[in-house]
């Protein structure tokens, strides 16, 4: 397995996600999410989303819920690719 990592500052609705790390497949697909830096829209709370503080990866997505506030979302990991391919361009 290989890793990646990318930078951007992107609004998903409850957060803007600023960077994602995760492993990815040989056709560079995600396969796991392992941290997702983002700031809470809700109370403007910037943190480090990693798993059991902030972060669930689930089957095709990951959850996200602010540590401050409680605000959560679910982003699928296509989204995250998408997004990934928007910083590149």
């Amino acid at each position: 397995d290989s890793g990646i990592s990318f930078i951007f500052m992107r609004d998903i609705g409850q957060f803007y996600v600023i960077s994602v790390e995760g492993v990815t497949r040989a056709d560079g697909t995600l396969l796991q999410v392992t941290r997702i830096d983002c700031s809470c829209i809700k109370c403007s709370w910037q943190f480090r989303a990693i798993p059991n503080h902030g972060l669930v990866d689930l089957d095709g997505a990951a959850a996200l819920s602010c540590p401050t506030c409680g605000n959560h979302q679910s982003v699928s990991r296509a989204r995250l690719e998408e997004l990934n391919r928007r910083s590149d361009e």
